[in-house]
Formats: structure tokens, C-alpha cells, sequence
């Protein structure tokens, strides 16, 4: 799938990715909610980190074909080769503090 180039284009198309493609869109809110937590705003970096869990826990992300990126880079931020709902909790948890729960 064709991802747009640029976070805003990727925000505005966010529920439409998430309508065709739910895998990829898990990748999309990772991607979105790294680029926000490093940009200061927390509470979007929460909201797609929350998406991001949420939509990998669907897909049902268990082995390891499931689980191996399909995007190399999203608007610039790289992705890991494996993610899943359990990654996106772990990488980000610094964002959102040491020993806290995944947002909800």
C-alpha cells in the first residue's frame, strides 16, 4: 500500500488507511504517535499509540510473518522489522512514563 509523504497527509487519511488496511494503519499510528511524542504533543503521541495497540491486537499479530514490518520507513521515521501491540507498548513506554501502563 501507497502511504502519503508527509505527517499531515497521513493524519488527515489515518481512518481511511484504517478502513482498507487495518495492519497497515497499526503502522501508520506507531508511526504517527513516534513522530509526536518527539514532536511535544503528547496527548495525539497517547491517542496513536493507543490506535497502534489496538489495531495490532485485532489483526491478531502472532507469528512471525504477522509480525514483520511492512513498511521499511513511514513519512521519515523508521520503522523496527518486527512490531506488534506488544512492541508499540515497549517502545513507547518512555513517553509515557517509567513503570506506567500503555494509555487506555
Amino acid at each position: 500500500m501507497s502511504l502519503p509523504e508527509t505527517i499531515q497527509e497521513l493524519e488527515a487519511q489515518f481512518e481511511e488507511i484504517a478502513k482498507k488496511s487495518p495492519r497497515d494503519a497499526a503502522e501508520v499510528a506507531f508511526a504517527l504517535a513516534s513522530y509526536y511524542f518527539g514532536h511535544k504533543d503528547p496527548e495525539k503521541g497517547k491517542r496513536f499509540a493507543q490506535r497502534s495497540i489496538e489495531l495490532f491486537e485485532q489483526c491478531g499479530t502472532r507469528t512471525t510473518e504477522e509480525c514483520a514490518a511492512r513498511h521499511e520507513k513511514i513519512c521519515g521515521i523508521t520503522m523496527p522489522d518486527m512490531i506488534h501491540e506488544g512492541l508499540v507498548k515497549f517502545r513507547l513506554e518512555k513517553f509515557w512514563g517509567q513503570g506506567a501502563q500503555a494509555p487506555s
